[in-house]
């Protein structure tokens, strides 16, 4: 268990970046009908985006793959739940950015860190 923790305590000084989570719940209107809306789950956890290259190879006769659209991805603490559809608003230098708001992909989580695949959230 040492080697994790130690692994964790490492993963903590690179994670540089703050990020705000949002999920989109339903909020019952004063007229009695509800709506999904997102409300802030998690305020300012510290994380690190990292963008990731789009590479395809193309190769004739090779047999059809999965693939995963993900433009960038977001290391943090793995004691925090975020969930796949979940809207990420990531600061970087202590600023929010319109253009770096993102949708969440199914998350991975190792013992040291959570891993999660963005995409660029269309409503930004």
């Amino acid at each position: 268990m040492h080697l994790y923790s130690s692994l964790r305590a490492y993963t903590a000084l690179v994670l540089e970046d703050r990020a705000d989570i949002e999920r989109s719940i339903p909020v019952k209107l004063p007229n009695g009908s509800t709506v999904m809306r997102y409300t802030t789950v998690a305020s300012q956890i510290r994380c690190r985006l990292s963008r990731v290259a789009s590479r395809r190879d193309d190769i004739d006769n090779m047999p059809p793959r999965i693939e995963i659209n993900c433009e960038a991805c977001l290391f943090c603490d793995p004691e925090h739940e975020i969930l796949s559809g979940d809207r990420i608003v990531v600061f970087r230098n202590g600023k929010p950015d319109a253009s770096r708001i993102y949708i969440a992909g199914e998350p991975f989580s190792y013992q040291s860190h959570l891993e999660i695949p963005l995409e660029r959230s269309t409503d930004a």
